[in-house]
């Protein structure tokens, strides 16, 4: 950077392109221009390391939000922690909340006999290789808002998740070139029966056909809120005779803005 040149500093490109402060690119102390990476003007950034927050697993997320019936209470004899919180009364004292029944809630809370799991902007990035012990009942997982990218990592999850029949993934940025020629694991969708992509950075209805194919009990595709720009010219060609890229199953509903 222009301040400190033997500093160490992260690019980073924004979705957002009117987030960042710049190209890509810096000018020394010495007023040459040095470019570090290309985007778009106003949607890059350097940001220090400590400002970067790296994913996490999906099983060490799901432990995290799911308390276990052995961890500590979070409250003593029924009663919160004043400093967790506390009530004033009409007369200005500050009492404590009482909280009865924590164990009971805990137990319905139990995340490995769970067949419904919601985690949402988690940070979860990765699949890891504990998902069906942490949830091994599970056939509904929304994972809204978390750092999901690499489809080898959502398959990797799937593989681990059998029984998985709807997954909602609005908000995370796949990478649609880590999608397999080959599409997904057929071992990782063999029930999926809805798959939610809304807002996820797809960018070709090409690509969308191929994972389509892979996904053999899928009746519900949502991908509003994606720029699928080739759609049109696809359509166009199979409306001229073309086959280049094979249509969806018809039995396949595509919810497309």
């Amino acid at each position: 950077s222009a301040k400190d040149q033997k500093a160490v500093y992260i690019g980073v490109e924004w979705d957002d392109v009117t987030r960042g402060k710049h190209n890509g690119s810096a000018v020394g102390s010495d007023g040459v221009l040095v470019r570090h990476f290309v985007c778009a003007d106003g949607a890059g950034s350097f940001l220090k390391p400590k400002k970067i927050k790296r994913g996490d697993t999906y099983g060490a997320v799901v432990r995290r939000r799911y308390v276990e019936m052995e961890a500590e209470t979070i409250s003593k004899d029924n009663k919160l922690d004043m400093d967790v919180a506390s009530v004033r009364t009409w007369s200005g004292r500050e009492l404590p909340i009482e909280f009865h029944g924590e164990m009971k809630i805990r137990s319905m809370q139990q995340v490995q006999d769970q067949e419904k799991v919601t985690v949402r902007d988690e940070m979860i990035a990765f699949a890891g290789d504990d998902a069906a012990e942490a949830t091994p009942k599970i056939n509904f997982l929304d994972v809204q808002g978390n750092l999901m990218w690499d489809w080898a990592q959502l398959s990797a999850l799937g593989d681990q998740l059998p029984n998985l029949e709807v997954l909602r993934m609005n908000g995370n940025r796949m990478y649609m070139p880590t999608l397999p020629p080959q599409g997904l694991s057929p071992s990782a969708t063999m029930k999926l029966r809805m798959l939610v992509l809304n807002s996820c950075g797809l960018n070709s209805w090409a690509q969308v056909a191929l994972l389509e194919r892979t996904l053999p009990c899928l009746d519900t595709l949502s991908l509003a809120f994606n720029d699928l720009e080739d759609l049109e010219l696809i359509l166009e060609a199979q409306a001229n005779g073309g086959a280049d890229v094979p249509p969806p199953t018809p039995a396949t509903a595509a919810a497309i803005v």
